[in-house]
C-alpha cells in the first residue's frame, strides 16, 4: 500500500467521523448548544471532505478546487468553537466581537476563492508529486499569517475559558464537563503546532484533528450526558419564559440570567460569570420569597436551591410580575376602604337610629308599664297588653336590624353563662302562646324529662333562635298546630341538644328555598303581605347558630307545613333532670304588681340629657320609695357628687356636651370625693357600640340597656344598694299611696297661678301634638315641666344659633352647631313640636355633609319658628314671659 494510498483511507475515516458526529448531534433536541454544535460539524465535515479532495488530486487545477473547498468550511471552525467554548462555561461572546470574527473569516474564504486575482492568503498554488505524497505548493501571502495567528488566540481562549471556569465554578456538573471538553479542545492547536515542526509536512494534520475533536464531543454527548437536559432544560423552561430568571452561585456571585431579566435589570449585561452582583441587587440574598420594586414595577421573586445530589451549587431566582395584580389589589383595597367607610356610616347610622328611636319606645314600654301596674280596670288593663306587644314588636325589629348590622361588622358575640333550662322553656312558652291562642292555633310543648336542669352556654342568643323560628311558625300557620320539640343525647360532660319546631302552616316552594336566609328578603310577599316582618329573622338565625358551630336545617312541603331543626352542644352544668314540663299559662296581665323591694333611705343620681327619660325613671321606681336626684349635663353632675352622698349613680351615654364615658372620667379625677366608691351604672341605647366588657374597661360597674326593663332595673339596684337599706315591704300606713320621693330642689319658683294651670286642660296650640307629647312624657304635669325646659332652651338657642350659622365654615363650630340642633330635635319632639324636630333633622344632616350654604338658609326659617313656637308656648306657661 502506497502512501498516499494510506493517507487517503485515514482521511475518508475521518470524514466517515464527522458524519457520525452530525448524526450523533442532530438526534439530540435542539437547543442553543446543540445548534452551535451542528454548525461546528457541519463546518468540520466540509472541512475534512475538502481535505480528501485534496488529497486525490492529480494537478494544480483540481488541487485549487479542493483548497477552496476546503477553507470554505475550515475557515469558520475555530470561530464557531470558541463561541460554543464561551458559551457553555457560561460567559457572554458580545455580538460584535462576533461579527468581526466571522466577517474576517468570510473574507478569508472570498480571499482564497478569488486567489488567481489577488495574492492575499496565497500567492500561487502549485501541485508535486514529490515527497512523501503528492501535495500542494503553496506560496502563503500575508492573510494567511493574520489567519493562523487568529486562529492560536481562539484556540489559546478557547482552554483559557475551560480552564478558569473548571478552577472557578462551583458547578459540580459544569466543572466535570469543562474537564472533559478540555482534553479534545486542545487536539486542533497541538496538531496544528506539530505539524509545522514534524518531518512529514506533506500531510495537513489539522483536518483530521479538528474531525478527531468533533467525534470526541459526539461521544461525549452520547454517553457522558453532560448536555443532556441541563442545556435543553435552560433553552426551554429558562430562556424563553417571559419571566424574569437570575441564577447565582452559593456566594451570590453573578451565573447567568435570561433575557427577560436582563431587560429587567439592564446592568446585569456587563456582568461576568463570578462577579459579585451590585448593591442594589442585595435582596437575592434574602428570604426565600419577597417583593421587590423596580422601574415602578413590582416583583415577586422566588429562591430555590439548586443542588447537585448533597451539594449545594447555588440558587435560582425566578421573578414575576405582579404590577397589575398588585394595582388591582391597591384599588380593591380602596374600594374595601370605602365600602368599611360606607359600612361604618351605615353603623353609625344605626346606632344614632337606635338611640332615637328607642327613646320613645323607653317611654312607652316604661308609662305603659305603670298603667299596667296601677289600673284596676280589666279593659285598661287589656288595652295596656295591647301597646305592649305592639312596642315589643317595633322593638324586634329595631333589634333585628341592629343584629343583622353586628352580625355583618363582626362585633356580635357569644358569651356563655350558667342557665336553667326549664326557664329558657317557660320564656319561650309565655311569648308565643298568646300569639297562637289569638290564631286559635294550638302550641304542643314536648321536652324530654331527663334532660339536665342547668347548662352553660348562650341562652339569650339561643332563645333568640327559637323565638325567631317559632314567631315565624304562628305567622304563617293558618290553622292546625306548632310543635316545639327538644330532646339530647348526654356526651360525658356535654349534651347534644336537638331543638325542633314544626308546623301545618303554609309551606315552602323548593325554588324559595334559597330566598329563606337573605337578609330582607321575604317569601312570597305579596301572598303574605299582611304579615310582619323585616325579613332578617332567619338569616340571623343561620348567623347566629354558625357562631355556636351548628346549623339550621329545613324540611319543608308546600302547602303543608314546615319542619325547622338544629342540633348544639352544651355543657352540663347540673345533672339533675328538668322533669315533665308544665308551663305556667300567663293571660299578659299584671295584677297586682308590687316592687321588689321598699328602700325610702336609699338616693339615687339619674344624669340624662332627656327630661322624659328622667321621668319615666321615676315612674318606675314609684313604689320602692328611692329618693331619686338627677341631672340633666355632665357638668350638673360633677357639681352634685361633689357635695351629695348617693348610693347609686346612672348615667346617660349620649348627652350634649360632656357625655357619659367623659363625665366618669372626669369624675375619677375629682380626688377624694363624697362619691369616690360609689356604683356607676352607664344607661345606653346604643346597641351597636354597646358591650359589656367596653364600658366594664371604662370604669363602669354595670350597665343598662334602653328600654329600661322594669325588673332588670330594680333587680339592678338591689345589687347595689347596701343590704340594710333594702326590705321587702313598705309601711302600712304606705301601702296604697305613691311613696316616691324626690330631693328637694334648693329653689323652687313656681307661684300659684302656675300651679293652677297645671291643673287646667291644654289648649290647642298650632304645630304642636300633645298625644304625642304625652305618649314621650306620660303625665299632662311631667309635659308642662318639660316645656319649661324647653322654653328656657328655645331662648338661649335663639340668640345662640344666628351667629354660629355664621360661622359654621370655622373650626369646631360645624360640631358645636350639630350639636345644639340635635338637642332641639330631641327637645321639640319630647313637648310635641314636631315641625321644630323635623326642621333640626334636616339642618343636622346638612351640617353632618358639610352643606354649610344650606345650613345658613335653613337656619333663618329655624329661628323664624322657635319665635312662633315659644310664642305658642307663652300662653299655657304665663311666668315664662314673652320671648326677646
Amino acid at each position: 500500500m502506497s502512501n498516499l494510498t494510506f493517507c487517503i483511507i485515514f482521511q475518508c475515516i475521518m470524514v466517515a467521523l464527522t458524519v457520525t458526529y452530525f448524526i450523533i448531534v442532530g438526534r439530540r433536541r435542539i437547543s442553543e448548544i446543540t445548534k452551535y454544535l451542528l454548525i461546528i460539524g457541519s463546518f468540520v465535515m466540509v472541512h475534512n471532505f475538502g481535505y480528501l479532495l485534496e488529497l486525490m488530486s492529480t494537478d494544480a487545477k483540481q488541487v485549487t478546487m479542493s483548497i477552496r473547498a476546503e477553507y470554505f468550511g475550515g475557515a469558520f471552525v475555530g470561530t464557531y468553537l470558541t463561541i460554543f467554548i464561551v458559551k457553555h462555561c457560561g460567559y457572554r461572546f458580545p455580538k460584535w466581537l462576533q461579527m468581526i470574527a466571522l466577517l474576517f473569516d468570510a473574507f478569508v474564504v472570498l480571499s482564497i476563492l478569488t486567489s488567481d486575482y489577488n495574492p492575499l492568503f496565497y500567492r500561487s498554488i502549485d501541485f508535486t508529486t514529490e515527497g512523501f505524497i503528492p501535495h500542494a505548493v503553496l506560496d502563503r501571502g500575508p492573510l494567511f499569517s493574520i489567519f493562523a495567528f487568529s486562529l492560536l488566540v481562539q484556540f489559546s481562549a478557547n482552554v483559557f475559558f475551560l480552564t478558569r471556569t473548571m478552577i472557578r465554578t462551583k458547578y459540580h456538573r459544569l466543572k466535570n464537563s469543562c474537564r472533559i471538553l478540555l482534553i479534545p479542545t486542545l487536539i486542533p492547536p497541538i496538531s496544528f503546532f506539530a505539524g509545522m515542526i514534524m518531518p512529514i509536512k506533506d500531510f495537513d494534520f489539522v483536518p483530521c484533528s479538528v474531525a478527531i475533536t468533533s467525534f470526541v464531543y459526539g461521544l461525549i454527548i452520547l454517553y457522558g450526558k453532560i448536555f443532556d437536559g441541563f442545556d435543553i432544560a435552560y433553552a426551554n423552561l429558562v430562556k424563553d419564559l417571559r419571566e424574569p430568571v437570575i441564577i447565582v452561585d452559593g456566594e451570590y456571585t453573578f451565573m447567568e440570567a435570561n433575557e427577560s431579566a436582563l431587560k429587567t435589570f439592564p446592568h446585569l449585561r456587563k456582568r461576568a460569570i463570578g462577579e459579585a452582583m451590585e448593591r442594589t441587587d442585595d435582596w437575592v440574598k434574602g428570604d426565600k420569597c419577597g417583593e421587590i420594586v423596580r422601574d415602578g414595577h413590582y416583583y415577586a421573586y422566588y429562591k430555590s436551591e439548586i443542588m447537585d445530589g448533597s451539594v449545594k451549587l447555588g440558587y435560582s431566582l425566578l421573578l414575576f410580575d405582579l404590577t397589575e395584580e398588585r394595582n388591582k389589589l391597591d384599588e380593591m383595597r380602596r374600594l374595601k376602604a370605602d365600602a368599611d367607610q360606607a359600612n361604618q356610616a351605615k353603623t353609625e347610622f344605626l346606632a344614632r337610629m337606635s338611640h332615637e328611636i328607642r327613646t320613645p319606645i323607653n317611654a312607652i314600654l316604661g308609662m305603659n308599664e305603670v298603667i299596667r301596674r296601677e289600673s284596676k280596670d280589666e279593659n285598661i288593663s287589656r288595652y295596656a297588653r295591647d301597646v305592649e306587644n305592639s312596642a315589643e314588636t317595633l322593638l324586634g325589629i329595631i333589634n333585628d336590624i341592629l343584629d343583622n348590622t353586628k352580625i355583618e361588622s363582626g362585633k356580635m358575640e357569644i358569651l356563655p353563662y350558667t342557665y336553667n333550662l326549664t326557664d329558657t322553656f317557660q320564656y319561650i312558652f309565655n311569648m308565643n302562646t298568646l300569639k297562637a291562642q289569638e290564631k286559635e292555633l294550638e302550641l304542643i310543648m314536648e321536652v324530654d324529662p331527663r334532660l339536665p336542669s342547668k347548662l352553660f352556654g348562650d341562652d339569650l342568643r339561643i332563645r333568640q333562635v327559637l323565638m325567631n323560628l317559632l314567631s315565624n311558625a304562628i305567622k304563617y300557620t293558618v290553622q292546625g298546630k306548632v310543635w316545639f320539640r327538644v330532646r339530647g343525647i348526654r356526651m360525658e360532660d356535654q349534651i347534644r341538644l336537638h331543638y325542633e319546631i314544626e308546623d301545618t302552616g303554609i309551606g315552602i316552594k323548593e325554588e324559595d328555598m334559597s330566598k329563606l336566609f337573605a337578609s330582607f328578603e321575604r317569601i312570597e310577599e305579596s301572598r303574605n303581605r299582611n304579615i310582619q316582618g323585616t325579613g332578617l329573622g332567619m338569616a340571623i338565625s343561620k348567623n347566629l347558630l354558625a357562631m355556636m358551630d351548628s346549623k339550621l336545617e329545613v324540611k319543608s312541603e308546600y302547602g303543608k307545613g314546615s319542619r325547622f331543626s338544629f342540633d348544639i352542644i352544651q355543657r352540663i352544668e347540673d345533672s339533675e333532670p328538668v322533669g315533665v314540663f308544665r308551663p305556667e299559662r300567663c293571660d299578659g296581665v299584671k295584677k297586682d304588681y308590687k316592687a321588689g323591694f321598699y328602700a325610702p333611705d336609699a338616693k339615687i343620681l339619674l344624669v340624662d340629657d332627656n327630661a322624659m327619660n328622667r321621668g319615666v325613671f321615676r315612674n318606675l321606681l314609684k313604689q320602692t320609695a328611692v329618693q331619686i336626684d338627677d341631672a340633666d349635663s355632665g357638668k350638673a353632675c360633677l357639681d352634685k357628687v361633689t357635695r351629695t352622698p348617693y348610693n347609686i349613680i346612672f348615667m346617660d351615654h349620649m348627652m350634649p356636651g360632656m357625655d357619659g364615658i367623659e363625665t366618669l372620667a372626669a369624675m375619677h379625677k375629682l380626688g377624694d370625693y363624697p362619691n369616690k366608691h360609689t356604683p356607676v351604672i352607664m344607661l345606653t341605647a346604643n346597641a351597636v357600640t354597646g358591650a359589656r366588657e367596653e364600658y366594664l374597661s371604662l370604669g363602669f360597674d354595670d350597665f343598662l340597656t334602653k328600654p329600661v326593663n322594669a325588673a332588670k332595673l330594680e333587680a339592678m339596684i338591689a345589687h347595689f344598694l347596701p343590704q340594710e337599706l333594702l326590705t321587702e315591704d313598705r309601711p302600712e300606713d304606705e301601702r296604697g299611696t305613691d311613696v316616691t320621693r324626690t330631693v328637694p330642689a334648693e329653689t323652687d319658683g313656681k307661684d300659684a297661678a302656675a300651679e293652677e294651670n297645671r291643673n287646667a286642660d291644654l289648649p290647642e296650640l298650632e304645630e304642636f301634638d300633645w298625644d304625642y307629647a304625652l305618649e314621650f312624657v306620660g303625665t299632662k304635669e311631667l309635659l308642662l315641666e318639660t316645656m319649661e325646659a324647653a322654653y328656657e332652651f328655645f331662648a338661649e338657642l335663639s340668640e345662640e344659633l344666628g351667629p354660629m350659622a355664621e360661622r359654621i365654615e370655622e373650626e369646631g363650630m360645624a360640631g358645636s352647631y350639630r350639636i345644639k340642633v340635635h338637642t332641639l330635635k330631641n327637645t321639640s319632639a319630647t313637648i310635641g313640636a314636631l315641625l321644630l324636630s323635623k326642621l333640626s333633622v334636616i339642618l343636622e344632616t346638612a351640617v353632618t355633609q358639610k352643606k354649610f350654604d344650606r345650613v345658613r338658609a335653613l337656619n333663618l326659617i329655624l329661628l323664624e319658628e322657635l319665635e312662633k313656637h315659644m310664642t305658642r308656648m307663652a300662653t299655657v306657661l304665663p311666668h315664662s314671659g314673652e320671648p326677646q
